[in-house]
């Protein structure tokens, strides 16, 4: 596709075969300042939760895009909402949310007068699914 990939992965298998797939393996926080695209693809753990949180969405390349086929709790979604009205993250792609179903009256559910709702044509809504991955086929 003619893109440089980058990731960060704490399981040194995962790591190996990333590596072998053309991925360059480096911490998050190096991922997170040099990436244009962060793609979310981590089951949810105590230690992923919110993984994307204020702190580190500050640290994202401005206007940097984030898609999430995860899980909905890897997002801390108030604090995506608001680097989204910020324009710190240019988009958002979201497969899942931390709740679900999205309750009517949630921040990112759309309401009129939500940052969430002036930031929609930045964040397709859009079904998919994360089983396509290489560790799903083998």
């Amino acid at each position: 596709m003619g893109m440089r990939v980058i990731g960060s992965e704490i399981d040194p298998a995962n790591s190996a075969k990333a590596s072998e797939l053309g991925v360059e393996v480096t911490d998050l926080e190096s991922v997170l300042a040099d990436a244009d695209v962060v793609s979310l693809n981590s089951p949810l753990t105590p230690e992923t939760r919110h993984l994307l949180r204020a702190e580190r969405l500050a640290r994202m390349k401005r206007g940097a895009w984030v898609i999430n086929t995860g899980r909905g709790g890897l997002i801390d979604e108030a604090a995506l909402v608001d680097a989204l009205a910020s324009g710190q993250v240019g988009a958002a792609a979201l497969d899942v949310f931390e709740v679900e179903p999205l309750r009517r009256r949630a921040r990112c559910a759309g309401s009129s007068r939500s940052s969430w709702a002036r930031t929609t044509a930045r964040t397709p809504s859009r079904p998919g699914t994360g089983r396509a991955s290489w560790r799903s086929r083998t």
